[in-house]
């Protein structure tokens, strides 16, 4: 390639591609390489604000959803910038940059666009590195406040699926955002289940936590899906807490076909 783009062209691009990935040709798959290349120098990070670099981050973590198998399974696997993953997607150098920029710039970053940086770049990405994840981490505590349901689901689902545990009262303070707040009437019952889910992989253990997400699942539990039932049974289980009997008949019902739900809750 020889086009040089500035920040906002290359981000429009790289959303577009994602956006466009149906019918998108993983031959070409270069093309979205270049351009979160591009998006990361030193030129385009001159021009370019949170919003962009976190909207393009995202897009890194969406597109690594769409890459070949191969590619796809580093998704399982930690990586660090020292000792990478020899399938890691080729714009994860890009996405360290986008990082380090944001970190750089963290007095501007909004509640959304911490979910979307912690979401993608360790929740998809796998990324690992230590001075990232303290960074990270750190914005996320100070913006919590902020936060919607979604947003601080997204942010503890994100740190646990690369097993931070070096900071569980982090954890359980961004949780209590949603449960000790009105925001646990318009926590919907997968982000629910998708922080009982983080507190299960992180191996944390708070009784009150897990009662008052249950609580939330078991309000709108006509609308929770397999999925979040079994998120929420398996984060119980790896905890050695019992998961309410409502969870288990539901999962009973919709997984086995077993007639167990209690005329209670119908």
């Amino acid at each position: 390639f020889s086009v040089s783009l500035n920040s906002l062209q290359a981000l429009n691009s790289l959303v577009t591609i994602y956006l466009t990935r149906k019918s998108f040709v993983f031959s070409d798959r270069g093309v979205f390489d270049f351009l979160a290349e591009e998006l990361a120098s030193d030129e385009s990070l001159e021009q370019a604000n949170t919003r962009l670099i976190s909207q393009a981050v995202w897009a890194c973590g969406k597109m690594s959803e769409f890459e070949d198998p191969i590619m796809s399974s580093t998704e399982s696997l930690t990586v660090s910038e020292e000792d990478a993953a020899p399938n890691q997607p080729p714009y994860l150098n890009s996405v360290y940059k986008m990082l380090s920029f944001l970190i750089g710039n963290k007095a501007h970053m909004t509640p959304k666009q911490v979910a979307e940086t912690t979401w993608s770049a360790f929740g998809r990405l796998s990324i690992s590195d230590q001075y990232y994840l303290e960074e990270i981490s750190g914005i996320a505590s100070r913006v919590a406040p902020q936060c919607n349901s979604r947003e601080i689901a997204n942010i503890v689902w994100g740190l646990s699926k690369v097993d931070y545990a070096d900071d569980p009262q982090l954890i359980c303070t961004l949780v209590r955002v949603i449960t000790n707040s009105n925001l646990s009437k318009k926590c919907s019952s997968q982000e629910a289940a998708n922080c009982i889910y983080a507190l299960g992989r992180l191996g944390i253990r708070d009784q009150e936590l897990f009662s008052a997400l249950s609580s939330i699942i078991k309000n709108q539990i006509h609308d929770a899906n397999s999925q979040t039932i079994a998120n929420s049974l398996w984060g119980h289980d790896v905890v050695g807490l019992p998961a309410p009997p409502e969870l288990l008949s539901v999962w009973a019902r919709d997984t086995l076909g077993m007639d167990t739900y209690s005329a209670k809750y119908e």
